[in-house]
């Protein structure tokens, strides 16, 4: 609970009681697979956020990591710099790369040889159990190179 100021994200409201949580049946959430985001739409007066007056501002966006929903895909990018090029490395649990994110991610900095020059090597988006790469120079895709790579193996698919 929050006292007075802004402390760590948190902001004071009057208090109407404790938050007891969301029950499963609750109806008013979307869940986006391509985002790896719940989003739960809070009623007016919740005692969640009530500094918040407006309709966008009660909606409250959660990153759902692969550990914690077969829904999850991934809790964060990792950005690393190789040479000159930046690339990014997924992060699928709270806790760190997992096995398979740290054979993916040398994978991916394995590219970076392959593309000289290459600006970054970034992870465009999650489909379908593939992780869709891209590689930029000068914040352009390389001749439309995109590259895919299993999502539950983390090796390169032909």
């Amino acid at each position: 609970r929050c006292s007075t100021g802004v402390v760590a994200g948190c902001w004071p409201g009057t208090l109407i009681g404790d938050f007891t949580g969301i029950p499963n049946d609750y109806p008013l959430f979307g869940l986006g697979l391509d985002s790896g985001l719940l989003t739960i739409q809070l009623p007016p007066g919740n005692p969640f956020l009530v500094a918040y007056d407006s309709d966008a501002q009660s909606r409250q966006p959660i990153r759902l990591p692969a550990d914690l929903s077969p829904y999850g895909d991934f809790w964060r990018y990792d950005y690393v710099r190789i040479g000159d090029c930046f690339v990014e490395h997924l992060v699928r649990d709270y806790g760190g790369p997992n096995p398979i994110d740290t054979i993916l991610n040398a994978n991916i900095d394995a590219l970076v040889p392959t593309y000289p020059g290459a600006e970054s090597i970034s992870i465009d988006r999650i489909e379908a159990g593939k992780v869709v790469v891209g590689i930029r120079y000068d914040h352009e895709y390389a001749g439309g190179t995109t590259l895919y790579f299993d999502y539950a193996t983390g090796k390169p698919l032909s």
